[in-house]
């Protein structure tokens, strides 16, 4: 039929055709085989639930991934803004350049501007964004997460960890790659708490970490 001859439309061979066949049979009621799944669940089923709120059309789940992928830009940009500011370090003598003056006060804004711009003219992301593929939720969440470590200088509440471990477990069950960034957040936690300082309250924020990620990703197990 024309519809399946369009490669802007529903696809018909490679992993586009696999999550969308998979999410239209949970549709149909087959919501497992009561065997081990053969794919990763988790992009299947929400494919299932955006076509079950929007209708049988990849135009929902593009749009909200084309979301997701301007929200990477903003948090890029909110991480060079953070990262490169001038009150993450001391600032020498000031210039008589003004020019100078303004680049090294307004470093970090500049910074985040300019990654921001290269993620929106990035054409693999913009690929990314529009197929039925988790990539860019993957992308969103890992400097989501990201973000939300180095936005302070303080280490994340317990409630924090936890909900962090819930969202990269919940992740992982659609992308395991995720699952790099466990690694990333508990040296976070024992450099920004200080293990020696805060040995238990790092040592309760790490159990937390792991029993968010263990909860989260319990339906793929």
């Amino acid at each position: 039929r024309p519809t399946e001859a369009s490669s802007f439309l529903i696809p018909t061979r490679g992993d586009l055709h696999f999550y969308d066949a998979w999410a239209r049979r949970i549709l149909q009621g087959q919501l497992t085989d009561h065997q081990a799944f053969y794919g990763l669940p988790g992009y299947a089923y929400l494919l299932a639930l955006l076509y079950k709120i929007f209708g049988y059309s990849p135009f929902a789940p593009g749009f909200l991934q084309a979301m997701l992928d301007a929200g990477t830009a903003l948090i890029l940009y909110k991480l060079g803004a953070r990262l490169f500011s001038a009150e993450s370090e001391v600032i020498g003598p000031t210039s008589p350049d003004p020019e100078w003056n303004f680049f090294q006060h307004n470093r970090g804004e500049l910074i985040g501007v300019i990654a921001a711009l290269g993620w929106g003219f990035f054409v693999p992301a913009q690929a990314y964004s529009v197929i039925l593929m988790p990539t860019s939720w993957l992308i969103f969440i890992f400097w989501f997460v990201i973000w939300r470590l180095v936005r302070n200088d303080r280490a994340p509440a317990l409630i924090e960890c936890l909900l962090l471990g819930l969202l990269i477990g919940i992740t992982a069950t659609g992308i395991a790659t995720i699952l790099f960034l466990i690694p990333l957040v508990l040296v976070a936690l024992v450099i920004k708490a200080g293990l020696g300082k805060e040995f238990r309250s790092v040592l309760v924020a790490a159990l937390l970490l792991l029993a968010g990620v263990a909860f989260g990703t319990s339906p793929a197990w």
